[in-house]
């Protein structure tokens, strides 16, 4: 579904992501949500959440594709 933001403009309305909590419960869990059982930042998790590749996201925080992409 889209909404009309003036004359010739059409813009997707937000839809809440199934990877985060109801938004009663947001707070902490927004961002524990981004780790795994290590307590280590999930680069997986994170690139679905905002819906970007793993290279979108390295280049979009500055890292070299192989930052993201190691797995040590």
């Amino acid at each position: 579904m889209s909404v009309s933001k003036g004359p010739g403009r059409r813009v997707a309305e937000a839809r809440p992501s199934p990877a985060l909590p109801p938004t009663g419960d947001r707070g902490a869990n927004i961002v524990t949500a981004f780790f795994d059982s290590a307590g280590h930042v999930s680069v997986d998790r994170v690139a679905e959440r905002f819906g970007m590749s793993k290279m979108q996201l390295a280049e979009t925080i500055g890292l070299t594709r192989e930052s993201v992409y190691r797995s040590a």
